[in-house]
């Protein structure tokens, strides 16, 4: 009896000391660093979160070029989002998977903006793209060819004395002109040749041959016009014997690259079914216009002796009839900048017009030449080599460097795993330019989805925050050499760890001190029992 009721009254202290301990919160230190090596915690950014150099650091520009004034262009390096391009990942990027001919066509409606963190292209292999929209290759780290990036246009079919055929014009690709079709009379319903496609909405097409009596042979069609630098026209057809054909088509001079067009497409060549029966033929169709290339990068740009960069005009189809000849489809736009520096050494990188297709009529015109611009951060008379053609005229190339000005990242919704973090401070690693600033804002929430409403670091020194919490990042700028960058941001809090609460996280990097404290929680209910125990055990001799 005497021990029955001591271990009732013993369980009932130990019972109410266990209640009042287990509501207690424990005082415990956390932090959240994030590094910028990833991008599980950016959510949007006019900084770039550059994951090949692991800083958070401004956009970059180029600055001083010059075309009637001295100006600015922002441009813009991705985010990466497409991880690394090497020959591990071509094959994610191929229209069909099939990349056994080492041609890599990725289509540019699809993927109208190619995000690496790196690009390496190897000898041997071709990127081909598919699709009307430019091919545009935003790269954080190094660009590294070896292979070939052809957005050349396709030539245009031959002239042939199968009138039962319509010769096709060439097919572009990466935003250039198609070549118009060849006409041909197959004696029931004859099939009028066609202009070529417009490049851009300032460049117009080579027109097709026209109807004449085709005494000699049919009409030449006219050359593709581009955006040429130093107005290199298309040429006009050829009306034989002497004659103009088809007109050139309309050039633009826009060195600095204000439009985004490539080249236009050669006109289609007119049939002829004239006295010399054993020359009835069909026209040639028109080459098509060279596409469009952009290349940026935030590290160097190195072109070995084996890399070729294309854009150029297809020719027009020829023969050995009298049917018109093809017009050559325009060069097309190559533009490279990088915020290191740009190699080309020997290779290729080239937007020229495609000759106009030759023939015992009228011979069709050559497409007008492209243009190019290509510059990095040595800038002055361009990249290290001399392969590039046409040489941009523009009468300085300007140099890459960091825009200056105002600029912010914003992070995703993380999970504190703390009911209520007390926030203590923010520290950083990087390096802060002299006249700079760099500030850090928050906002919390007890629900893991909201819309931030920001309060300044040094506000909410001291304060406790809800369970959930995005931060900020805003960094103003003025040096356009060497910037203010960040390389890590850690988020100091104390905190009222909960036991419910699971302190891992997969985004960021979650810490936690003052484990000692939670092992007392944890032990400290088994210690009562001891005590209770030992209670008894003295209650029971004395008994």
């Amino acid at each position: 009896m005497t021990i029955l009721k001591l271990v009732k009254k013993h369980s009932f202290k130990a019972l109410a000391l266990g209640i009042s301990l287990f509501p207690v919160a424990v005082y415990a230190s956390i932090s959240f660093t994030q590094n910028f090596d990833n991008k599980n915690q950016y959510s949007s950014s006019s900084l770039v979160w550059n994951v090949s150099t692991q800083t958070l650091h401004p956009p970059l520009k180029v600055n001083d070029y010059f075309e009637g004034s001295f100006q600015d262009l922002n441009f813009d390096i991705g985010d990466a989002k497409h991880g690394i391009f090497n020959s591990s990942t071509y094959q994610d990027w191929d229209n069909d998977g099939d990349i056994s001919d080492k041609i890599i066509t990725v289509n540019t409606d699809t993927y109208p903006s190619l995000e690496f963190e790196s690009f390496n292209l190897l000898s041997g292999w071709t990127l081909q793209p598919e699709g009307s929209e430019p091919l545009i290759i935003r790269v954080q780290g190094h660009v590294v060819i070896d292979g070939t990036i052809d957005c050349s246009g396709e030539n245009g079919q031959a002239v042939t004395s199968d009138q039962s055929q319509v010769a096709l014009g060439g097919t572009a690709r990466c935003g250039g002109g198609d070549g118009g079709r060849g006409g041909t009379d197959n004696g029931v319903s004859p099939v009028l040749p066609q202009a070529g496609g417009n490049g851009g909405a300032s460049v117009t097409g080579g027109s097709a041959g026209s109807q004449q009596a085709m005494v000699d042979g049919g009409d030449g069609a006219g050359g593709g016009g581009a955006y040429s630098q130093n107005l290199t026209d298309a040429d006009n057809g050829v009306r034989p014997p002497a004659s103009t054909g088809g007109s050139k088509g309309t050039n633009f001079e826009d060195n600095a690259f204000q439009e985004t067009g490539g080249g236009s497409g050669g006109g289609g060549g007119f049939y002829y079914t004239g006295s010399d029966t054993a020359n009835h033929s069909r026209g040639g169709g028109g080459g098509a216009g060279g596409g469009v290339i952009y290349i940026y990068s935030g590290g160097n740009i190195t072109l070995s002796s084996s890399a070729k960069i294309t854009a150029n005009g297809g020719e027009g189809g020829g023969g050995n009839l009298k049917a018109g000849g093809g017009g050559g489809g325009a060069g097309g736009s190559i533009l490279m900048f990088a915020g290191g520096e740009i190699f080309l050494n020997t290779a290729q990188v080239v937007a020229l017009g495609g000759d106009g297709g030759t023939t015992l009529g009228g011979n069709g015109g050559a497409g007008a030449t492209g243009r190019t611009w290509i510059t990095d951060g040595v800038g002055g008379d361009g990249p290290t080599g001399s392969g590039d053609n046409p040489v941009s005229l523009l009468a300085a190339i300007g140099s890459v460097n960091y825009q200056t000005g105002s600029f912010q990242a914003e992070s995703v919704t993380i999970d504190s795993y703390n009911s209520f973090p007390q926030f203590v401070s923010v520290e950083t690693t990087g390096t802060i330019q002299s006249g700079d600033q760099v500030l850090f804002d928050l906002s919390s929430n007890k629900s893991n989805n909201f819309v931030a409403n920001w309060s300044e670091s040094s506000t909410v020194i001291g304060v406790k925050l809800d369970r959930y919490f995005k931060y900020r990042i805003r960094i103003t700028s003025n040096n356009e050499n060497t910037p203010s960058t960040l390389e890590s941001v850690k988020f100091n809090f104390n905190a009222y760890v909960l036991s419910d609460f699971d302190m891992t996280t997969g985004c960021g990097s979650m810490n936690q001190s003052g484990g000692g404290l939670l092992w007392f929680l944890i032990l400290l209910p088994l210690f009562a029992l001891v005590v209770v125990k030992l209670n008894l055990q003295t209650h029971k001799s004395s008994s």
